[in-house]
């Protein structure tokens, strides 16, 4: 059984010590400031859906912001949940289905009638993890993503959300906010016996190299 690392997740405790993903008063005033800023480009227009609820337009929004973020200009744009080029045939189709449907969330903000920024989520029982956000880097003097996320998890308290699962990557974020490393995601790979296994503890370490450095704390 050859192992190796993917990546830390990250959870946040919405009931942790000081409540957490509880913006700071500090934190709050620094998000009016951005509001403010941010109302000087249009009307702010701040939507939150259920998957009923989740049309075409809503779709479109979070097409867009990907389109105009750093997925789009860092990498060919095929992890992209929402375009065309990327999974959005996926989770349109997703929405059609009354049981999954159910359990979808979307945030979206918009300035002066365009998207600048979505939170993509599926939330059960106490639970909200975290598909997809993004924002549109024409705005980001302002922290539209970050303003969203704040007042996404003011709104899942309120759902009586306890435990946010934000998944892996971009853990900067996620810790301001109060989150903490959770879950490590591994690869196990099972060989055979016999040959076959021999064969694989040859390449145990060419396994383990192809993986990512996991970063170890005490």
């Amino acid at each position: 059984m050859l192992d190796r690392f993917i990546a830390d997740t990250y959870v946040l405790d919405m009931d942790g010590p000081g409540k957490g993903g509880q913006p700071r008063t500090s934190t709050l005033r620094k998000n009016r400031y951005h509001e403010k800023t941010l109302a000087e480009h249009g009307t702010l227009d701040w939507q939150f859906l259920t998957g009923q609820t989740i049309d075409s337009a809503a779709f479109d929004a979070m097409a867009a912001v990907e389109a105009s973020s750093w997925i789009a200009a860092r990498t060919n744009g095929a992890d992209a949940k929402f375009t065309a080029t990327g999974h959005g045939a996926f989770w349109r189709s997703v929405a059609t289905d009354p049981v999954l449907a159910g359990m979808l969330w979307a945030a979206v903000l918009r300035v002066g009638g365009k998207a600048a920024a979505f939170s993509f989520d599926i939330n059960v029982p106490g639970l909200k993890y975290a598909i997809a956000n993004s924002f549109d880097p024409a705005f980001a003097k302002s922290s539209p993503g970050k303003l969203l996320y704040h007042r996404n998890l003011v709104r899942a308290r309120t759902d009586g959300i306890h435990r946010v699962d934000w998944g892996a990557g971009d853990s900067g974020y996620k810790q301001t906010i109060g989150a903490e490393r959770g879950q490590a995601i591994r690869d196990w790979l099972l060989i055979r016996p016999r040959v076959p296994a021999m064969l694989g503890r040859t390449l145990r370490r060419i396994w383990e190299r192809s993986g990512q450095t996991q970063k170890v704390t005490h």
